[in-house]
């Protein structure tokens, strides 16, 4: 159970409790429903309260939320643990590694960072914010409860190693659909969804370029697809026209990740150091 208290200020005075959770402390329609559900679920001033309760100044909202556990297997991989408090987890995936299980794959899954708590005895539910190609390394942030599920916002920084001289800086606002006759590959066109990635050039070696990229929407192979269709494909990645002769696999690793949440009041960077396969095969660019 994950609880969360809130002192009422003055400009609050007079707010109905749904109303300061929808409006102040981005709580949904939906948890607010399941809050709810349990006599401890929503309480003012430490006694039950319905959400038409009107609140005061320093009245003490108190809000407790109750996960379904579920149980997961746990293969023996200890997870690359890179930040936790009691409302996140942020983990480093390694490449070759799928996120959670899909399809066939029920091996050398990221879920399985589940198993491992389990395994201590705590309860975890696995509640990944997005999720990174199985060859795609870096960070993933994954939310300790429902609550704090609903209530963020994250941004991320990418980082990739493009084949030739990318230039400085650009948008690159194009559709991204799945390929005819393809059940995986993606391509950029007229057809599809919307999709919006934004470059910027770090350095250049003389063949491949250091580039770091933010994308606003999040698209099956966003940032593959978008570079390899403006004529700079990651290095590693065959699919989208890439060479594999330096590296077996994208060179594409989500380096930096920023955590806002208006419930807590809470903001956190993090950052991470590029994996040794991307740095030894291209030190001067990843050092």
């Amino acid at each position: 159970m994950a609880s969360y208290k809130f002192i009422i200020e003055n400009k609050h005075d007079g707010f109905q409790i749904k109303e300061y959770l929808k409006k102040v402390a981005s709580v949904s329609s939906r948890q607010i429903k399941k809050l709810k559900a349990y006599p401890d679920g929503i309480l003012l001033n430490g006694e039950h309260a319905i959400v038409i309760d009107v609140l005061h100044e320093n009245d003490i909202l108190e809000i407790n939320s109750h996960d379904d556990v579920k149980q997961y297997d746990y293969s023996g991989t200890v997870p690359d643990i890179v930040f936790e408090d009691e409302n996140y987890l942020v983990v480093n995936k390694p490449y070759n590694m799928t996120v959670y299980l899909c399809g066939d794959v029920k091996e050398n899954l990221l879920s399985s960072v589940c198993g491992f708590y389990h395994e201590k005895g705590i309860d975890f539910v696995f509640r990944p914010f997005y999720r990174l190609d199985k060859d795609t390394s870096g960070l993933v942030i994954i939310a300790k409860n429902a609550l704090i599920m609903n209530s963020t916002e994250i941004e991320k920084d990418y980082y990739a190693v493009c084949e030739g001289e990318v230039p400085s800086h650009g948008m690159i606002d194009t559709r991204i659909g799945l390929m005819e006759g393809s059940r995986i590959r993606r391509e950029a066109g007229e057809k599809g969804e919307t999709a919006l990635t934004e470059y910027t050039t770090l350095g250049f070696d003389g063949a491949n370029s250091l580039v770091k990229l933010k994308i606003y929407t999040g698209r099956t192979h966003q940032i593959r697809v978008h570079m390899s269709s403006i004529g700079y494909p990651l290095c590693g990645d065959d699919l989208y026209d890439g060479h594999m002769d330096i590296i077996p696999r994208q060179a594409l690793h989500c380096k930096t990740v920023t955590i806002r949440n208006k419930l807590i009041n809470y903001e956190k960077t993090i950052d991470t150091d590029f994996p040794d396969d991307i740095r030894n095969a291209f030190p001067k660019l990843c050092t």
